[in-house]
Parts: structure tokens; sequence; C-alpha cells
């Protein structure tokens, strides 16, 4: 249906025509209000389904926004009162798997639901529901089965949606408030008790006096007991996040010298730590927000981590053995020392042109646009000096016949030659990020302009009173939008100017004014806005991310394990508006907006990090003064200066030993720091997996 012309607003036409049409526009403008403030749903109608900020997913598009808010607020009811979380997922079917039980616990495990964690699953379309809970769920089975055919079932029968959802949680807390059977003892074996608890009562309060000192110091206890789990789960995060940054350059390294089905096993290693390190960063960005967690839910949560961590030293060392020996440079040490000392000159070349580029890009973009990138030239050229340093070294060593000082030597410094390559590749990823973000500005402007001209047209109501209240919103939404892109397109046409950061203010109007005029668009030209926004999104989000990373990744040495998680969270986030962008741009552009801001957090808490560091003294290393930026860069830890690791650091015979942050066969067994104890995900640990019910409506 090809989109409503202006000349057809309420402005025109037939009067009574006119009376109808305004209502029903309006209306249709009220629920794309709604929507805009209703939560993000994920748009997946058959897999598994991940959950967003809010417990309610209609995937199906069979709730309405109110339904959703008094879903809601009967799931935040039943956690108040009892602590228990509610989850719902409305999709039009189960499958991949098609088995209702599977794919309801396979959501459970996805979202990482605990024992004190509910989720009603509906297939609309399919006419099936699943209720699935822990094992060690408060309700046992006969409560659960009640729950299903006496609250929810006839609800579904009637597809009452909202019903079936609202009685599931006002179901589960009548049960929970329900009396035991031990409290239902007759009353003469309570009388009973009631006078033998009085022969004892006065020893009871003087036991309680005693008892209440006790626990006061006790509480104390846990809570020291959890700050020092935080502290040592943070320690691990970053101690792992090294590990795994080393050693992908170990294996990359290896693969050009060896091919890569001699180090095949140390990818596959490699990968198998990625995904423990991307399920402990995760873990600690849900221990870290807003929404508070239980004491036990912190102390599960953190010694989950440091069981992840753990398991990552383990994976990565389960090949450190043989990796050592494939790395054993004692045997080609000139060979890699006249390699090191020619790419440090190839990537010295690449200096003077960085320079270059960084003065255009001073001269043309604001500092918000390139700060993190201005002494990336500075740092390269450390990082080569060191890398230089470190061959010269390794000759040295070579020629008194100590190769395994060499071999270390040379590692480190093709670290430090690989810093600087990558130091001087992320301004060349910025000058271009900004010049496609400049490039889209006028595009995007004019898009923008153009629904504020409709938006305009459509707030030249008639004078009925509903109507008319409606339309001053659409009045209000078109100057707030007209005031954003005065501001934008001012700021764009002035020497220097912030791309990117104009794309999300654009972004952020365009959201304004989609609110007021998205419901008079066809359903192909508000597919094809969607698409707009979330492409130049996607475009900053992308280059928040890469600049965090690559900020971090050439500063890890300072930077610590609030910043690493941020950045984790903000890929995956950006990842995730890449693989559902052709199938859901809304929930998309929701995504890469998150993006955005976890990657700017992250960014913004490294730089604290990197501003605040102290290199420590080198004096006495074999690598001789020029050390800061290898500190700074990771590339030599501190405590495994003097020969710490877990063998016999510098003079180790290889690669390994003392002089890295972790990697195959480097760190040594410091990363270990315990832990233990499961972590069942959003709220309690369950164990024993799920049990539960459901069929057909």
């Amino acid at each position: 249906m090809p989109a409503r012309p202006i000349d057809e607003s309420p402005l025109r036409g037939n009067p009574a025509k006119r009376r109808r049409r305004l209502p029903e526009a309006l209306l249709a403008l009220a629920a794309a209000v709604a929507l805009v403030i209703a939560p993000a749903m994920t748009a997946s109608a058959e897999s598994p389904v991940s959950f967003a900020s809010s417990p309610v997913l209609d995937a199906a598009g069979a709730l309405s926004p109110a339904d959703v808010a008094s879903i809601e607020q009967a799931a935040s009811t039943l956690y108040d009162e009892h602590r228990v979380q509610l989850f719902v997922a409305f999709v039009d079917d189960f499958s991949d798997p098609s088995d209702r039980v599977q794919w309801a616990d396979d959501t459970a495990t996805l979202n990482g639901l605990g024992t004190d964690d509910v989720l009603l699953a509906v297939a609309v379309e399919q006419r099936q529901y699943q209720v699935s809970v822990a094992q060690g769920f408060a309700l046992d089975e006969a409560q659960v089965s009640s729950l299903q055919t006496d609250d929810i079932e006839p609800r579904l029968v009637e597809s009452d949606w909202a019903g079936a959802a609202v009685a599931a949680a006002e179901g589960i807390g009548t049960r929970l408030d329900a009396p035991t059977a031990g409290e239902t003892l007759g009353s003469g074996l309570l009388l009973t008790l009631g006078v033998l608890a009085a022969l004892v009562v006065v020893g009871v309060v003087i036991w309680l006096l005693v008892r209440r000192s006790r626990r006061r110091r006790a509480a104390e206890a846990v809570e020291a007991s959890i700050d020092e789990l935080a502290t040592r789960a943070g320690s691990a995060l970053v101690h792992a996040d090294d590990a795994v940054r080393t050693s992908e350059q170990e294996v990359g390294f290896a693969e050009a010298q060896f091919g890569s089905d001699a180090t095949g096993p140390f990818r596959e290693a490699l990968v198998s730590a990625k995904g423990m390190l991307g399920e402990a960063f995760s873990l600690q960005q849900r221990l870290e927000d807003s929404e508070p967690e239980t004491d036990q839910e912190r102390r599960d949560g953190y010694a989950r981590i440091l069981e992840l961590c753990t398991g990552i030293d383990q994976v990565l060392d389960e090949k450190a053995e043989a990796f050592e020996q494939l790395r054993a440079l004692e045997k080609n040490a000139p060979e890699v020392a006249a390699q090191l000392s020619a790419r440090v000159a190839t990537v010295a070349e690449r200096v003077a042109p960085t320079r270059s580029i960084l003065a255009e890009l001073g001269t043309r973009y604001a500092p918000s646009a390139i700060d993190d990138v201005t002494d990336d030239a500075d740092e390269a050229e450390d990082r080569l000096r060191f890398a230089r340093d470190s061959a010269g070294s390794a000759l040295e060593a070579i020629s008194s016949g100590d190769t395994g000082r060499a071999a270390v030597l040379l590692r480190a410094g093709q670290q430090a030659a690989e810093q600087a390559s990558g130091l001087l590749d992320a301004v060349a990823t910025r000058a271009t990020d900004l010049r496609e973000a400049e490039a889209s500005l006028a595009a995007r402007i004019a898009e923008i302009r153009a629904d504020v001209a409709q938006g305009r047209a459509l707030a030249a109501a008639p004078t009925e009173p509903e109507s008319a209240a409606l339309a001053q919103n659409v009045a209000a939404a078109v100057a707030s939008t007209e005031a954003a892109l005065d501001g934008i397109e001012r700021d764009a046409a002035v020497t220097p100017r912030d791309p990117l950061g104009l794309l999300e203010r654009l972004t952020a109007a365009d959201a304004t004014i989609d609110t007021a005029v998205g419901g008079y668009r066809d359903a192909q030209a508000q597919q094809q806005r969607e698409r707009a926004a979330l492409a130049a999104e996607l475009t900053a989000a992308r280059s928040r991310v890469s600049a965090a990373e690559d900020f971090i990744a050439s500063r890890r040495g300072a930077v610590g394990s609030e910043a690493r998680t941020r950045v984790a969270e903000a890929a995956r986030a950006a990842e995730y508006a890449n693989q559902i962008a052709a199938t859901d741009p809304r929930e998309a552009l929701a995504s890469a907006q998150r993006a955005s801001s976890l990657a700017q957090q992250a960014l913004d808490r490294a730089r604290s990090d990197a501003n605040a560091y102290s290199a420590p003294n080198a004096v006495g290393s074999p690598f001789g003064g020029n050390t800061t930026g290898a500190f700074l860069g990771g590339i030599l830890v501190d405590s495994l200066l003097g020969g710490g690791g877990r063998r016999s650091g510098y003079r180790s015979g290889g690669f390994g030993g003392g002089g890295f942050s972790g990697g195959f066969g480097g760190g040594g067994s410091s990363r270990r720091s315990g832990g233990g104890g499961g972590f069942g995900g959003g709220r309690s640990s369950g164990g024993g997996g799920r049990r539960g019910g459901g069929g057909r409506f």
C-alpha cells in the first residue's frame, strides 16, 4: 500500500472523512509512541530466544503495549514479594528444537535462568506452551501442575495471552504463600509446643543476645569475603584476558612460521578459551549493572568468574609444553633476529605518514573524534625502540651462547613490533571511519528533514479536543527534532567537527520524529527508514568498539577488568545487531546503540586507567631502559621480571618463562585464583537440570 500523500492529511478533503480519519491516524500515532517506549523485543519466532531488559518477550506480536505493562507489573510484584523472577516468551511456534520441553530448557540455559527463575513459553500459532522451572524451585510437582491446569491453561484456551502470564505470576505467588504441612498441625499439638517453648523462653532470650553479637560479626565477615571475591575476580579477568590476547598472537606467529596444520590444536584451545572468557565478561557485566543482586548471587557470580578464569588457564596450559617446543627459538634465533629487525624497519617507515595523517585529522576534526589515537604514533615509536633494543640485545646473547635469553628478548621484540603496527593501523582506521561518517551526514539530514515536513502537516489538526491534544504531541516532536537538526547542521558546517558524534545525534533526532510520523508510512517505506537509521548507527558502533579494543590492546598493561568487561559486552552487542539487522532492524538499532554506549564507557575507563598508570622500574632486567611502553602494552609484567612464572624467568631456555603476561606457556599458575561453585545465571545457582510441564491448549 503506497504511503499516504500529504494532501490527504487531516487538513483536506471531505469534512466527514476528515473527522473519521484524524482519530484513526492519531490512534495509530499513539500506538507508535507506545511502541517506542516499550521494551525491545527479540524477533525470533522459532529458535530459543534471548531476553533483553524486559522479562516479557513477544516475538509473535500477540501483546499490546498495555498487555506488556500488565505482565511486567505482575512479574515485578512476584519478585518484590518472593524474589522469584517470571520470564514470559510468546513466539509463533517451537522449532530448532521442535520439542517444547527442550525448546524451553534451551531458552532457560541461553538466558542463564537459575533456581528462582520461572519461564513460561507460549507458541501462539502452534497452540502449545511450556512452564520451565529448576529442579530446586520452591514449588513441588503437584503445585506446578495445578498452576498449569488451574491458572495458565484456561486463559490460553481463550487466547487471553496477557491474562495467562499475569495468572502465572499471581498463581506462583499464591502457592508460595500457602502453608506447608508442618504449618497446619492441630491446635492441640501447637498448644503443647507453646507450653514447652514457654519453659525455655528465658534461656532463649539470653542465647539470642549472645547470638546477635555473633551474627553482626559474621555479617561483617561475609561482606568482606564478597569484596575479596570481587577483587580476585577482577584480577583474574585481567590475567585471563591478557593470556588469551597473548596466546592469539603466539598462534599467529606460529602459523606464519610453521603452518596452520601444525598449530591447529593451539587454535582450537584458543577458541575454547575465548568462549569461556566471553562468558566471564558477560557475568561481570551483569554483576556491575544497575540491578542489585543478593549477597549469595554476588558470591556465586564471582566464584563462577574465578572458575572460568581457572578453566581458561587450564585450556591454554594443556597445550603449553608442545607450544614451547614449537617455538624453541634457540634453534633458529639468528634468523628470527634478522626477521625482527626487518619487521621493525618496515613498521618504522609508516610512522612519518601516520604523523601526517594525525596532523590532518587534528585540523579537520574535533578532539572528541580523535583523542584516543592522537598519541598512537608516539606510542608506536616507543614500542619500536623497545623492539629494536630487544633485537640488538638478542644478537649479543646469541654471540655469547645464551640462546634462552635471546629467545625471550626476541619474543618480547616481536610483540612490541606488532603492537606498534596495531597502533598505526588504528589511526588509519579512524581516518577512514570519519570520512565515511562525514559522507553520510547530508543524506541522513535530508531524510529526517522530510519527516519533519510530514510531521508539520500532520500537526495542523482540527479542533476536536481529543484529536487536537494528540496533534500537539506531533507538533512537539516536530519542534524538538527541528531544533536538534539545526544544531547538528551548524556543528557539521564548522571545522573542526565530530562526524561520528553527529551521526549518533542524528539517530536520536530520528527516533523522536519517527515516533510522530512512522505510523503514516507503508511497511516498505518504514523498513527502509529503519534500515537507514541502523546503517548509520552500526557505522558509529563499529568505530567505537574498534577504538576501544585497539586502545585496550595497546595499553593492556594498565587497563583493568572494568574497561575490558565493557568492551567485551560492546562487541557482543554490535555482533548481535549485525546478525539480526536483516530480520529485525528495530531491535538491531537498539543493540547497536547499546554497543556504542558500552564501547564509549570502556574507552573512558581505559583512558582513566592508562593515565593513572606508573610503569615499574626495570633496572636489572635484560631489556635495558626503554621499557615504559612495553609495560604499558602488557609485554612485560613486573611480577615476572625477577624470574617469576612456572619456570626460571628470563633464562628459561625458551618462550613462556618469566617474560610474558600469560598465553601458551606463559604467565604461570598465578592466574589460578581458585574459586568454585556454580552460578546458574540470572538469580541464583540451580542445578540438576529443569522440570515443569505444558502441552496443547
